[in-house]
This record gives structure tokens, sequence and C-alpha cells, in this order.
């Protein structure tokens, strides 16, 4: 059942965490990801006998609009996973999917900007940690000696 309560504490790439293991899934294990939540989000509607179907409706929209947006899923698995269920994905959703994410070019243009950029933040943060170390090392060196 859902609670709209903070219920636990998130932290981010540990081992084995959701996170690493999201961030490192092929294709068909997030498309299957983002179906499994859409279809619980109608099972706990059903359970709770739609007594709460607007806020289940609002969730789906959100892994509709995730699965939609994703440059992570096949672009045949989003077909798909948006086909299913059409009148439930938000109008600007309908809009990117048609004119930017179901055409295999433009997804492929995406990807490389997201690998350069990534690229780009490693080799900045790695530049970072090497500055830290430097300042480190010379605070060593202008400590005075006893």
């Amino acid at each position: 059942l859902y609670l709209n309560d903070i219920m636990s504490v998130y932290r981010c790439m540990v081992p084995g965490s959701f996170t690493e293991k999201s961030t490192k899934s092929d294709f068909d294990e997030r498309a299957l990801w983002y179906r499994s939540c859409i279809l619980s989000q109608e099972k706990l509607n059903t359970f709770t006998d739609a007594k709460y179907s607007d806020l289940f409706n609002i969730r789906k929209r959100r892994y509709y609009s995730g699965a939609i947006r994703s440059l992570s899923i096949d672009i045949d698995a989003k077909k798909s996973i948006i086909e299913e269920d059409i009148d439930n994905i938000d109008i600007k959703d309908r809009i990117l999917w048609n004119v930017i994410f179901k055409h295999p070019f433009i997804v492929k243009i995406l990807r490389g900007v997201r690998q350069t950029a990534l690229q780009a933040l490693d080799r900045r943060n790695r530049r970072h940690i090497k500055d830290q170390d430097a300042m480190e090392k010379n605070r060593g060196h202008d400590a005075p000696e006893n």
C-alpha cells in the first residue's frame, strides 16, 4: 500500500543498490521495470476499490513520462508501453514521443550528447579530486614544524 510519508533513507551509488543496478541495466530490464511500476499502480487501484484512483493515475502518468523520456529504453519497447494506455499519457509526453523519441536517429544523437556530457563531468570531477589532493599535500608542507 502506498504511504505518502518518508519511510527510508536514500543512499546513492552504493554497490548492489537500486541506483547502481538501474544505471547498468539493459534496455529490456529498464522497460520491464517501467511496465511493472505501471502495473503495480493499476493493481493497487483495484485493491483499494479505486478510492485513490486520481493519485494512482498521477503516478502512472509519471511512469509513462519517465519511460518516454528515457534514453535507456529501446524504441520498440517504448512503443509497446505507450500503446498499452495512450489515454493516460500527458499531452506534452505524446508530443515529445511523436516529435523526438520515436525517431532512432534523434535518439542516437541524444545518447551521444549525454555520453559526451558524462565524460566531460567525469574529467572535471577527476581534476577536482586531484586539485583537492594537491591542496591537502600543500597544507601539510605549510604547517609549522615542532
